[in-house]
């Protein structure tokens, strides 16, 4: 989207979804420390803390086998070259849990795990970093930022950050 033109009179600019006056540019600069194109800039928020401690705290359940192993084995089965993981979103439904993984640092994968069995599920709705961003909702895109931030200062399985 292009930004308005401040040479033109306020009258002749094009109509935008969002209000310009009330919109923080600022949360959007891209990040020095994980220079990605429209990378969330990370502030040291009370919500990041929270995202952190959760991707940790997901990532080493996920790793350390006392977490979903058939979700570890199917990302493993999906993904030969996969070093790191973290789990963005976790939703259990009646018959199945449904999980969101950013892999590595580039892709962002949907796991659908049926609950009374133990075979392991496909990857679908394998989108690059990039795409999955387009259109997340805030808070999403947070955790997705911190997600990253964790993999740019060296975090990709448990022990790695003290």
């Amino acid at each position: 989207m292009a930004l308005p033109n401040p040479k033109e009179d306020s009258a002749t600019r094009i109509s935008t979804n969002f209000d310009d006056d009330h919109f923080d540019r600022s949360i959007w600069k891209p990040c020095h420390r994980h220079p990605r194109k429209n990378s969330m800039k990370l502030i040291g928020s009370d919500i990041e803390a929270k995202y952190r401690s959760e991707l940790i705290d997901s990532n080493r359940l996920l790793f350390s086998g006392r977490g979903n192993r058939r979700l570890l084995a199917s990302i493993n089965r999906a993904f030969s070259d996969m070093e790191s993981a973290f789990v963005l979103d976790w939703v259990p439904e009646q018959g199945e849990d449904i999980f969101t993984v950013l892999v590595n640092d580039n892709k962002i994968a949907v796991f659908e795990l049926t609950r009374p069995s133990n075979e392991l599920a496909d990857a679908c709705d394998v989108r690059t970093v990039e795409a999955y961003r387009h259109g997340l909702q805030k808070h999403r895109a947070i955790k997705l930022a911190v997600a990253l931030d964790l993999l740019s200062n060296g975090y990709s399985r448990p022990g790695d950050l003290s």
